[in-house]
């Protein structure tokens, strides 16, 4: 494992073999050369100007994703969870592309300061080449 930071921003465990990119719109791109995937990670500062104090909802921004992408939620194995101080929602979907089914999953993360955005996809029958590695990566973000 190798650690790589965005100060101020977020910390994670690359695991051994995985490379880390920053594309131009500050999106990360990682992934193994030879994987079967590649991930893709945004950390954004979460949204302002809630009423009273409301927490942010990583499980309703999804769902707003989901919408926008014309996924629907309810059948994308909608989830949440608290971990190590983040609020967390993922889903998981099928869909054609250029004639390939490709299985994808997505996730958000927030500290209530700032919000993380992920998704990963592969070929349908590459599902879970990276599932742990990609379940154990996230699982070790820190937003500060």
């Amino acid at each position: 494992m190798s650690l790589f930071e965005r100060p101020g921003w977020f910390r994670l465990e690359l695991p051994e073999g995985w490379e880390i990119e920053e594309e131009e719109d500050g999106t990360f791109a990682l992934g193994r050369p030879d994987g079967p995937g590649l991930l893709r990670l945004s950390v954004r500062e979460g949204p302002r100007g809630g009423k009273g104090g409301e927490r942010l909802d990583p499980y309703l921004l999804l769902r707003a994703f989901s919408a926008q992408t014309g996924v629907d939620f309810e059948l994308a194995e909608p989830r949440r969870w608290s971990a190590a101080g983040l609020d967390w929602a993922s889903c998981a979907w099928t869909a054609e592309e250029d004639g390939e089914t490709l299985a994808w999953r997505a996730w958000m993360a927030t500290n209530q300061d700032l919000l993380a955005f992920a998704t990963y996809a592969c070929k349908e029958e590459d599902k879970d080449a990276d599932r742990e590695r990609v379940d154990l990566l996230l699982a070790a973000l820190v937003l500060s």
